[in-house]
């Protein structure tokens, strides 16, 4: 695995000098998947820099699979991580769930504010879950980043595009969806939501798009209410509970992760 450092520091130069210094090597395929860090030192800080102190740059990572081509077209999967959301550095761990051969975006988390920790610990984890005032936040910081990847693999497209999250990365994409859905649309035809999103409510911008919604058994039915408005709507929706399971992805349903994104992405 390659490890190819992508500095965008310089915001529109530093995206321009980036891409022209990668694009023989990307052209040029290989055998190896290879890994891109994109730093991007003018946004805020992340979530997870904001609750743990660790992580001084804002960045992305992007997983590109064996023998990656930048003149065709590839599946992407986008995917934001549950609790602080981690650092960004998540792409390859990513492959594990969705496969190879798709291209796969791990993005941070961001909120406009983050409460102080009480004395008594009370708001521990309230204080960083993702809600609509955190809207701004999120999409000042998360839009550039999907121009810029959509800049360096020009094949990308809407359709082929997958918006995942777990917990409060599912969280995220529901504010996005109520706040800024025509402008997610501009990126994403495809959307899923592990063990979280239930504040979505704009389900009718959805209207035959494909949406998957997973949760364990053991959660009650956080996803249920979604899953029956999204069918008066006519969204193209698949709901999953997965069995014995609490607030997780199990190993064993990554294969049916795998197989909806192939579906809705061909």
């Amino acid at each position: 695995m390659k490890a190819m450092i992508t500095d965008m520091r310089n915001t529109t130069k530093g995206l321009l000098i980036a891409m022209l210094l990668l694009l023989p090597l990307l052209k040029a395929g290989g055998q190896e998947a290879r890994i891109l860090t994109l730093y991007f030192g003018q946004a805020d800080a992340t979530l997870h820099n904001r609750i743990t102190g660790e992580g001084d740059s804002t960045l992305a990572t992007l997983y590109l699979p064996p023998g990656f081509r930048a003149d065709r077209s590839y599946p992407l999967v986008c995917f934001l991580r549950g609790g602080y959301g981690g650092d960004g550095r998540a792409a390859e761990e990513l492959s594990w769930m969705f496969g190879r051969e798709a291209v796969l975006l791990n993005l941070p988390l961001f909120k406009e504010e983050v409460e102080p920790l009480r004395e008594d610990g009370s708001n521990r984890v309230s204080r960083w879950i993702v809600r609509e005032a955190d809207a701004e936040a999120i999409w000042r910081n998360v839009g550039p980043v999907l121009d810029s990847v959509r800049a360096i693999v020009p094949g990308i497209r809407p359709e082929t595009s997958v918006l995942g999250g777990f917990s409060n990365g599912a969280h995220t994409i529901a504010v996005l969806l109520n706040t800024k859905g025509d402008k997610l649309l501009e990126y994403f035809d495809n959307f899923l939501l592990i063990g979280g999103g239930q504040g979505l409510r704009n389900t009718a911008l959805l209207r035959r798009k494909d949406l998957l919604l997973m949760q364990g058994d053991q959660e009650g039915l956080l996803l249920e209410p979604i899953f029956r408005q999204a069918r008066k709507e006519r969204v193209y929706v698949e709901y999953v509970e997965m069995e014995n399971t609490g607030h997780s992805i199990p190993p064993g349903y990554y294969p049916r992760l795998r197989d909806w994104i192939t579906r809705s992405t061909r």
